[in-house]
């Protein structure tokens, strides 16, 4: 069905309208307000932030500005009413999760009208989700107390008693006072022990009721209880009615059966049966809450009667050789057994027949068992077959007893089984009991495979293998041997069946005819300077070869016959490989000697090894090809000979430098004057070749005075900034030529001015 907003919101306002009407006209105390319930032992991970008291006002309005509190745990202080954004959310949140037609509301301008419900909650940091509101059927105002107490503002479950106070300054002498023995704070099956949902209830005089509902806020429970026990009663009998009613409920109405009653519409009624009250019937209470919602309560009423009023219960009516049973009546009235027992139950050793007489003001009735021998056991098990095909079942049947039990646990008289085993059944009754077993074997699918001698499924000329069937035995071959293993001399397809009573199977094997190997080798058969050759065989499955490698390839690098085994189950060949060593040597020599002066002819000797041609390359652009060349060099410089020596595979390079320049010379002076005047002013080493120069200064007595790294350097006659006095100094030179080579010279100087 579609409604739309608007409807939506007029229901709802019309809904809670009635919910606040009837809470404040149902039950408003004379006094200015009455505690009615203390959420003692709260939910939630800081208990002294949930706990709760629930109070309803008076005839007069209240200012929560007035209200004052004294807290049974006295080191909690009273922190006064706090209403702002925090609050608000609170409540909405606890809106929210009302499933009942109840609301929750702070009060405005901090008024508490006439006869409203009010709950306290001990802080604004109260957790919404510890103690539940889901089932509030009505109206109610919440204020917070201010934050700031963690401590429990109560006193959970132990010895002694607690009171609560609670005050209004204004009217004067506006106030309540409420005590609870911690002692008798009960669990939700009403046990007396520490629970969390611990509440005490109280009526407006101040009498306490100990109850528990788990985690749930002290709201009113709305119920309707009958609590007359259930009665049997004859027809035309009077019976009392009487109820508990908890909450708002109104349009009370008692229903049922077909007599009248006295006070339909009240708590407490009388029932007047009638004579269409034959059978038993049930007897309702029923009435409307605050959120339109009918709640009924029902009571059973049983009619007496001749037939219907005694019973003979007995656990068994068959007896065993010097046992007893137990017979029990049931019913109304006064029981006589023929025995002449007046109890309710009687005990019987011997068979025949009981019988037990009831007596009522509706009349009497009798009820009668008869007791038995209790007969011998003949247990029989026959199973349909004791030898199966796997995959099928055997039915196994016990007879010749009344109750059986089989090795699982059933108590049918048949069972089922699909797998090999020893299945037992045990036949009883009251008295006697046997069991009886059967054995019942599983025929499983057969295997069978084929193996054979041979490392692989080839047979060689003149060659013999066995093939050996495993398994489960009972084999046939396709050669029409039943051994475990045949021996064969050629190559074919062999096969081998296994069969039982229910399954076969069967394996199969094929033997070729094996090739004989035939070994070669391929791979380049000319060895040069420094190099490795690689050689691969064919023609088998494993290989060795001359140098003891077993992988189908192989490297040498020497020049010789090599060799390769190749073999496979038939046999072995061998093939042969010459590798040829060609590899040579390029060398030379020369009448070069370093310093010489150009224009010079320098022979060159040929040194080289194996090789039939040569080709030189001078470094000057001339070349040749003649063994033992000569060549002119006719300017300074540094030159790269190269031959290159080769034969018919092969070839080689040998490389040397040669270097034309002026012959190394040094000129170092014996004398300098360092006055200044342009000439001769400085000590200087100067030299051609030099490639590199260390020089030190040292006066006669072995201080050194000065030095210098670079042929440029020099020495201009001072010594820590001031001019060295005339006399003799002495010098060391350590020189780099250019051909590498290095040379020490020493001697003196001499310094004047």
């Amino acid at each position: 069905m579609f409604i739309n907003a608007k409807t939506s919101l007029i229901v709802v306002v019309i809904f809670f309208f009635t919910c606040v009407t009837s809470n404040l006209n149902a039950q408003t105390p004379s006094t200015c307000f009455e505690i009615e319930s203390i959420l003692v032992d709260a939910c939630g991970t800081i208990e002294g932030e949930n706990e709760m008291v629930r109070f309803v006002v008076g005839p007069s309005n209240l200012n929560v500005n007035n209200l004052n509190v004294s807290w049974p745990n006295a080191s909690n202080a009273y922190l006064g009413i706090c209403k702002n954004s925090t609050t608000a959310s609170k409540v909405a949140a606890l809106n929210s999760s009302i499933v009942g037609c109840g609301f929750l509301k702070e009060p405005t301008s901090n008024i508490l009208p006439a006869g409203a419900k009010v709950i306290l909650l001990t802080s604004t940091s109260f957790d919404v989700s510890a103690n539940s509101f889901a089932n509030l059927n009505d109206t109610v105002y919440v204020i917070f107390q201010c934050s700031g107490n963690t401590a429990g503002h109560f006193a959970n479950f132990g010895t002694g008693t607690r009171t609560l106070t609670m005050s209004f300054s204004s009217p004067v002498g506006c106030s309540d006072a409420i005590t609870y023995n911690r002692a008798l704070l009960v669990d939700p099956t009403g046990i007396p022990v520490a629970s969390d949902g611990g509440r005490v209830d109280y009526t407006w005089s101040g009498t306490p009721t100990y109850t528990n509902d788990g985690c749930s806020a002290p709201i009113e429970i709305t119920a309707i209880d009958i609590t007359t026990p259930s009665p049997t009663i004859c027809s035309g009998e009077t019976i009392n009615l009487s109820s508990t009613i908890l909450g708002n409920i109104t349009g009370l109405q008692w229903s049922g059966g077909n007599g009248v009653f006295t006070s339909p519409n009240t708590t407490s009624t009388n029932y007047v049966s009638s004579t269409g009250d034959a059978t038993d019937f049930y007897i309702y209470l029923s009435g409307t809450t605050s959120c339109g919602e009918i709640l009924k309560d029902s009571l059973l009423i049983q009619i007496g009667g001749n037939n219907s009023s005694v019973n003979i219960s007995a656990t068994t009516s068959e007896i065993c050789n010097g046992d007893s049973i137990l017979l029990t009546a049931s019913g109304t009235g006064n029981y006589t057994w023929n025995t002449g027992s007046t109890n309710t139950s009687i005990y019987v050793s011997s068979t025949g027949s009981y019988f037990v007489t009831s007596t009522s003001s509706c009349g009497s009735s009798s009820d009668t068992i008869t007791i038995t021998d209790a007969p011998t056991i003949n247990l029989a098990l026959i199973a349909s077959s004791t030898e199966i095909c796997d995959g099928n079942s055997a039915t196994l049947t016990a007879s010749g007893a009344p109750n059986y039990t089989w090795f699982n646990g059933n108590t049918n008289s048949t069972e089922n089984v699909t797998s090999s085993g020893n299945y037992y059944v045990i036949g009883y009754n009251n008295c006697y009991r046997d069991s009886q077993s059967v054995f019942i074997n599983v025929i499983q699918q057969p295997t069978v495979s084929i193996s054979s001698s041979a490392p692989s499924l080839e047979i060689c000329v003149g060659e013999t293998i066995t093939l050996t069937a495993n398994g489960s035995g009972n084999y046939l071959w396709n050669t029409t041997d039943t051994s475990t293993s045949i021996l064969i001399t050629s190559a074919g397809t062999y096969s081998v069946s296994s069969s039982n009573t229910c399954f076969s199977a069967s394996d199969t094997i094929t033997i070729v005819n094996g090739i004989f190997p035939v070994a070669s080798i391929v791979g380049d058969s000319i060895l040069c300077n420094s190099e490795t050759i690689t050689l691969s065989a064919s023609g088998g499955d494993n290989y060795i070869w001359s140098n003891g490698n077993t992988s189908s390839s192989s490297t040498f690098n020497s020049g010789g016959q090599v060799y390769v085994v190749a073999a496979n189950n038939c046999g072995t060949d061998t093939a042969y490989f010459t590798i040829l060593n060609s590899s040579l040597s390029a060398s030379f020599t020369s009448d070069y000697v370093y310093g010489s002066d150009v224009p010079i002819d320098v022979i060159f000797t040929n040194t080289s090894t194996n090789a039939t041609t040569y080709n030189w390359n001078f470094g000057n652009g001339n070349i040749s090809s003649i063994e033992n060349p000569k060549n002119t060099y006719t300017t300074n410089g540094t030159y790269l000979v190269t031959l290159t020596a080769s034969n018919l595979h092969c070839s080689d390079v040998f490389e040397t430098e040669l270097i034309f320049e002026s012959p190394n010379g040094v000129f170092i002076p014996n004398v300098f004057t360092p006055n200044n005047d342009g000439t001769n002013d400085v000590f200087s080493i100067v030299g051609e070749n030099i490639a590199a120069l260390h020089a030190e200064i040292y006066n006669r007595w072995g201080e050194k005075l000065f030095s210098w790294d670079n042929a440029t350097g020099f020495w201009d006659g001072t010594y820590n900034g001031k001019s060295a006095s005339d006399g003799t100094y002495f010098y060391v030179a350590k020189i780099k030529w250019q051909d590498k080579t290095e040379e020490t010279i020493r001697g003196h100087v001499t310094l004047l001015k």
